[in-house]
């Protein structure tokens, strides 16, 4: 891989990214990830910075990679683009968490539980797509003296993130499951009939009603640009480092590019930090009375 225009092997002229391509996604992701930090400062929502701003930095500096020609930018947004989308998901799921938490019990799956298995199982796609990332992207742009040897460990990273996004994609359609399920619980008033902690929330004007909607609808269309990415990584590494998908820039930016910026722009304009139900409405701890059946009262 001694020519430069190797390292990326796509179909333009010149076999990098197109600047005006990778340079737009660039600034546009670090205009929504400085919304976020002001919004998640300004309303106190500390546990985003752990989730969706990593996930929005990340971004950013995998993106300003791609502006480069270096084997160096070339590495680090191979690694980073890779793993970042996990952060991510970690905010739907610790925040489907909050709202099982909020509104009571809509779900077969606890709060508490729903926020560590699904967080354990995070961690597990960070670590395992890290691993993969680093290793592929590290021999793929190596000067190789050794190519079947360098081949080998291209090949082994790439099926080592390919287990990583595959792993990602059926933890989150399981996810998207209980977040139907509590859609269709709580707007047909069908809570999980047994002994449950109580709802948080304990009366729901319509002003809180919007909010709970426009949080369901922004966890909705997160998770739907989730697995849309996730199933276009899945395609794209099953079919090689070699691959068409792999070597098409466009697809890369339609398929992962565009998805992820949606995201983190959805997040921005449908911030949690607006949509949480105002603390009129919430249980006060020694407040005694609760339905058996969870249901909340409409003001």
């Amino acid at each position: 891989m001694s020519d430069p225009g190797n390292i990326y092997h796509y179909n333009t002229e010149d076999g990098f990214p197109t600047l005006s391509h990778t340079a737009v996604f660039a600034v546009f992701f670090g205009l929504f990830t400085v919304a976020h930090i002001i919004q998640a400062g300004w309303k106190k929502q500390w546990w985003l910075y752990a989730t969706l701003v990593i996930f929005g930095l990340m971004e950013v500096i995998g993106w300003a990679a791609r502006c480069t020609d270096s084997r160096t930018g070339y590495i680090i947004q191979t690694s980073l683009l890779v793993i970042a989308p996990c952060f991510l998901t970690a905010f739907i799921y610790y925040d489907l968490a909050n709202v099982l938490r909020l509104y009571g019990p809509y779900s077969i799956m606890p709060s508490k539980t729903t926020g560590i298995v699904y967080i354990t199982l995070d961690v597990l796609c960070i670590l395992i797509q890290a691993a993969g990332g680093g290793l592929a992207a590290s021999a793929s742009s190596s000067n190789q003296s050794n190519g079947a040897d360098a081949a080998d460990r291209v090949n082994l990273g790439s099926n080592v993130v390919l287990a990583g996004i595959a792993l990602q994609l059926v933890v989150v359609l399981a996810y998207s499951c209980f977040l139907g399920e509590f859609v269709v619980r709580y707007y047909t008033n069908r809570p999980v009939k047994r002994e449950r902690p109580p709802a948080a929330v304990i009366r729901l004007s319509s002003r809180e009603q919007l909010k709970l909607k426009l949080r369901l609808v922004m966890l909705c269309i997160i998770t739907t640009l989730v697995i849309w990415r996730s199933a276009f990584r899945v395609a794209e590494l099953n079919a090689g480092w070699e691959g068409d998908l792999m070597r098409n820039q466009d697809a890369f930016d339609t398929c992962d590019g565009m998805p992820m910026l949606l995201c983190l722009a959805v997040s921005s304009l449908l911030h949690i930090g607006w949509l949480n139900p105002d603390p009129s409405m919430m249980r006060n701890r020694n407040h005694a009375s609760y339905s058996s059946e969870g249901k909340h009262e409409l003001v």
